[in-house]
């Protein structure tokens, strides 16, 4: 959400997306998605939550008036329906739980893991800057030393 944003603003995006917005889960992403054939609410959308108007594109019926639409996906989405889930109708928070409900079955990618296999803190190394698991590196040294020092004592 944008820095300075006003509780009146969350007020506002939550009506506007209450009727013109969808929330949903497509292939493996939570999306927000609103249309809208102004393009000025879209505008104060981006302001608020971040995003790119797409359009105009034409209705699939031709006497319909050509239209924009702002879609978010992934954290975006996310953060947006956390934030506005208690200030929308039931039907919308279902639209919420149903997306979020599959996002969080879904593996944590390892780039976003805190921690390792056996629950141990990642460090990162300062010599190449990747993550690694202090207490396994050194486990596993100390069993490697062991091993060693076994071998050369036969």
């Amino acid at each position: 959400m944008a820095v300075g944003t006003q509780v009146t603003d969350f007020h506002w995006l939550a009506g506007f997306l209450e009727g013109e917005g969808h929330f949903a889960f497509y292939g493996t992403t939570p999306h927000v998605q609103v249309s809208q054939v102004q393009r000025e609410p879209l505008e104060k959308v981006v302001q608020l939550v971040g995003g790119k108007i797409r359009g105009p594109y034409q209705h699939k019926k031709l006497n319909h008036t050509p239209f924009y639409e702002i879609g978010l996906a992934g954290s975006r989405a996310v953060g947006v329906m956390m934030t506005l889930f208690s200030l929308l109708s039931v039907w919308k928070q279902n639209q919420i739980k149903a997306a979020l409900v599959q996002w969080k079955a879904l593996p944590v990618a390892n780039k976003y893991k805190t921690q390792c296999q056996q629950g141990h803190e990642y460090s990162v190394r300062a010599c190449d800057g990747k993550r690694h698991c202090k207490t396994c590196d050194a486990a596993k040294a100390r069993k490697h030393r062991a091993a060693q020092k076994e071998f050369l004592c036969q």
